[in-house]
């Protein structure tokens, strides 16, 4: 986990809490050095905190977290995320300048993700979204096969049906996996196992 260094009047004073973040980098939650929970936040989809809470603990000063989505840090004037090249809107899910990369950046100039579970733009420039390390993680290898444009990866481990998956570009159902049984099932609805999220649990088809 990340840490997280409150200071203190002196060295011993200071405070070391851990990060736990979801899939998508958003801090949930921080725990001490004893593995209780200091800080906890609710976030709406997009990632504007509905509300945060704080242990009360005696003789220390309370923890504040400005970290939100991978790359962005919460300005308290504005409300608004700073995400390095600009700033970033979560009560719209958008930024309030246009890409300085232009439409290198994807033809919507405000656009952050298609889906911020599974996409992220830690400089506010480019979308990015995490496939291969997600697939590495899950067991599976990439292939030299493609479908609809797509890396296609294989685990001989798997369950037959979910033996090749591909990202799902597509965001069917909000899904991050299309899942089959071979290469050529996973191109079409009627053939391909379903759609998945970012763990492999079936969302749609």
């Amino acid at each position: 986990a990340q840490i997280s260094l409150q200071q203190g009047e002196t060295e011993h004073d200071a405070q070391v809490n851990w990060y736990h973040n979801d899939v998508s980098g958003l801090p949930r939650e921080l725990t001490g050095a004893d593995g209780s929970v200091v800080w906890r936040a609710v976030y709406r989809a997009w990632g504007n905190t509905l509300r945060t809470e704080q242990a009360a603990v005696e003789n220390t000063e309370p923890v504040y977290q400005p970290l939100r989505y991978q790359g962005q840090y919460f300005d308290a004037e504005t409300g608004l995320h700073y995400n390095r090249f600009r700033y970033y809107d979560p009560d719209a899910g958008r930024f309030v300048s246009q890409d300085p990369i232009g439409l290198a950046g994807g033809v919507n100039l405000y656009q952050y993700a298609p889906n911020p579970l599974s996409w992220i733009d830690p400089l506010g420039l480019a979308r990015k979204c995490g496939h291969a390390e997600h697939a590495s993680e899950l067991g599976y290898t990439k292939t030299n096969e493609r479908s609809h444009g797509q890396p296609v990866y294989v685990n001989n481990k798997a369950p037959g049906k979910l033996k090749y998956i591909t990202p799902d570009v597509d965001q069917h159902n909000g899904g991050f996996w299309k899942a089959a049984d071979s290469v050529r099932n996973l191109g079409s609805r009627r053939t391909r196992s379903g759609t998945f999220d970012i763990n492999l649990n079936r969302i749609g088809d």
